[in-house]
């Protein structure tokens, strides 16, 4: 095994020479920084004008470009007078680095994002503009390992690790600006977009994992091997995660449940979807709780889905009056009181029927209808029986209590002793 060595010459940085190169990249820097200070005054200042310049996103990239366009003049004049820019030309190069890290802080919008490439780009660009990186290739090209009958340098699976952490990186930042953009076409019904944005998520993963095992030099043919691995492992122990997977691609091919559904569960559950992943849907419900339901209870169990063609819904009161009341006057104020309140649908007139004679009451229902039950279908109840008792208030209609008899059955008790009531002096 080769040792790894190198010599850094650093009498040159005491020459003039240097001296002069380190000046000038220097005074780049300033006057990068400078053009950023006005830049930013003159955004405060004109921030509240009906038509501001939008500045702010290129403020970060000015201290670099200015400094690439000094540092590049710079060089061409030192050239020029027969001096060799061994300090403004790896500068540079550092320059570029650093550009590239703000490029990807600004389209991820993720910090983790940052500095994991600056901690790639800057220390790989700094070793090659120094030389270091052709020697560091060398020695890590001569550390090996097997895998299999394939031998794997230490540089390959580094530089396969990072590049598979990059093109994740990069899978999940164009889904998701993919599924921004998608989100915003309306003309696309919203289980279609959930089931294209799977499709690319999962089309993007698989190209990245033979990416990679192309890239450590894995021969593909593992792969037959590999899928009756994983095919012996759903049997055993991932059946419920590939049935919930599958339900999952199942229910937005069928485009049954979609965000913004209200839906109904077997066990009485009701909420509003919210999202529909690979392995379970977010249910919110009435009252705020946010629910994991497993795609696999959509498929196997009953569910009711209120809004799946339309929006309406039918609600039901039940009412009994007393038999000497006005059986026609009971309907009418029933109907009235379902078409007065303001959520009551006009497509559709409610009814009210004489449902049955009981022991102690004739029993009414009235059924009416409400154009979004999304809305909710307590309050327009509610307001409804609200002004139902009002009205048979002031028409004098009963609504009669059922009678209770109690009997008190006192056996194998001759007597009775009655306790002394002490509130009673005795004798």
């Amino acid at each position: 095994m080769k040792k790894f060595s190198y010599k850094i010459d650093f009498q040159y940085f005491l020459s003039e020479d240097a001296l002069l190169q380190c000046a000038l990249l220097l005074i780049s820097l300033l006057l990068g920084m400078a053009l950023r200070t006005v830049v930013q005054r003159y955004d405060k200042t004109h921030q509240n004008a009906k038509n501001p310049l939008k500045i702010l996103a290129i403020v970060p990239f000015i201290v670099p470009l200015v400094s690439t366009v000094l540092i590049a003049v710079f060089s061409t004049v030192l050239e020029q007078s027969g001096i060799a820019p061994k300090i403004l030309s790896p500068a540079q190069q550092l320059v570029f680095g650093w550009i590239a890290v703000i490029s990807i802080r600004r389209i991820t919008e993720s910090q983790a994002a940052t500095w994991f490439s600056g901690l790639i780009i800057l220390p790989v660009t700094l070793m090659h503009v120094v030389g270091i990186w052709g020697y560091l290739v060398k020695y890590l090209n001569s550390l090996s390992f097997a895998v299999g009958d394939s031998t794997v340098t230490l540089y390959r699976f580094l530089s396969t690790l990072v590049a598979l952490v990059a093109l994740l990186w990069l899978a999940k930042s164009l889904t998701h600006s993919f599924e921004t953009r998608l989100k915003k076409t309306k003309t696309v019904r919203a289980s279609t977009r959930a089931l294209i944005i799977k499709i690319t998520q999962i089309f993007s993963y698989i190209v990245i994992f033979l990416f990679t095992l192309d890239s450590v030099g894995v021969d593909l043919s593992v792969l037959a091997v590999f899928g009756g691995a994983l095919g012996v492992g759903l049997g055993f122990g991932l059946q419920k995660v590939a049935s919930n997977f599958i339900s999952g691609i199942i229910l937005l091919f069928e485009k049954s449940i979609e965000p913004e559904d209200l839906i109904e569960l077997s066990d009485g559950t009701t909420g509003t979807v919210k999202h529909t992943g690979a392995r379970y849907t977010l249910l919110e419900t009435i009252d705020g709780r946010e629910i994991l339901v497993p795609n696999e209870d959509f498929i196997v169990q009953r569910v009711t889905n209120w809004t799946y063609s339309n929006k309406i819904a039918r609600v039901e009161i039940a009412v009994g009056v007393a038999y000497d009341s006005d059986f026609n006057k009971v309907k009418e104020i029933l109907l009235t009181a379902a078409q007065q309140h303001p959520l009551c649908s006009k497509k559709t007139k409610p009814n009210a029927f004489l449902r049955t004679f009981g022991d102690s009451a004739a029993n009414f229902v009235l059924y009416f209808w409400i154009d979004d039950v999304t809305n909710g279908r307590l309050e327009p109840q509610s307001d409804v029986m609200l002004a139902i008792w009002q009205r048979f208030q002031e028409e004098g209609i009963k609504i009669p209590v059922p009678p209770r008899e109690y009997q008190l059955r006192l056996a194998n008790m001759d007597t009775v002793d009655i306790p002394p009531n002490p509130k009673k002096p005795l004798g």
